[in-house]
């Protein structure tokens, strides 16, 4: 049997791995909590949704960036507006907007959805918008689930994406902050040795997400999360255990533009 994993239940995974264990091994969907602090966590994440949705019209050509910034309003209009002034995309070569890619270690199958993917002169961009009010540590997205499979997805996808086998010194995957736009996180120093790390990473992570037994996803003691888990009611039905901070939540790769689920 394969085993479908994504660095979305791989972030559920390290912020809680009783989140986990409701959203990909029970599949859990309802019901959700419906108080102030998750249904400000719902909006943004919508919000983040529509974000992302109408820059891969704009990147696929289905819709012009003025038009788009035109036909929104309040914080996604400017969103856009600063999309358009400091995203610098190739005047040629290949652009593939919320791209899929899958890689196989042993039974599992590994998926990512690259918001914007560029094949430009033998070398290869991986985008990732981000909306998070809190400004962003390099080390961080460098130590992040997302940017190491991302990486390696391309990897092995290079033939058909055209690119050579010596790819590692070509690929570079960039962060781009909604609310930051002048301080994205690039990283461009991709190796061999980075890739086989990652490798192992995900093995271990798939060998930590195997187990259909509830005992091995104990609750996290990061209460502030809580705030805006879709789980809560599960776990907690007292209620939030602390005040939402919109400052600390940053929906999870993958989640925009599909629901939970066991890929």
């Amino acid at each position: 049997m394969t085993l479908e994993f994504s660095a979305s239940q791989v972030s559920a995974l390290l912020s809680c791995r009783r989140k986990y264990y409701y959203s990909s091994v029970q599949r859990l969907d309802w019901p959700e909590p419906f108080d102030r602090d998750y249904l400000k966590a719902d909006q943004l994440t919508r919000m983040g949704s529509e974000f992302h949705l109408t820059v891969q019209r704009v990147a696929q050509g289905l819709l012009p960036i003025e038009r788009a910034i035109s036909n929104a309003d309040g914080e996604i209009q400017l969103w856009l507006q600063r999309f358009r002034d400091t995203v610098r995309l190739p005047a040629e070569g290949t652009v593939y907007a919320e791209m899929r890619l899958t890689m196989r270690q042993a039974d599992v199958l590994w998926n990512g959805k690259i918001d914007l993917l560029t094949v430009d002169g033998g070398g290869l961009t991986i985008y990732d918008w981000k909306t998070a009010r809190k400004a962003a540590r390099r080390e961080a997205y460098a130590a992040a689930p997302q940017t190491g499979l991302y990486r390696a997805l391309a990897v092995e996808n290079r033939v058909d994406l055209g690119l050579p086998a010596d790819v590692f010194p070509r690929l570079r995957m960039a962060y781009w902050f909604a609310n930051f736009p002048d301080r994205p996180i690039e990283f461009d120093d991709y190796s061999e040795a980075a890739y086989r790390e990652d490798l192992r990473r995900l093995e271990a992570y798939a060998a930590l997400m195997r187990s259909e037994d509830e005992a091995d996803y104990p609750r996290t003691q990061d209460l502030k999360t809580c705030s805006w888990c879709r789980y809560r009611t599960y776990c907690r039905p007292e209620g939030p255990p602390g005040a939402f901070d919109e400052a600390d939540f940053e929906p999870e790769p993958d989640d925009f533009l599909f629901p939970p689920d066991n890929f």
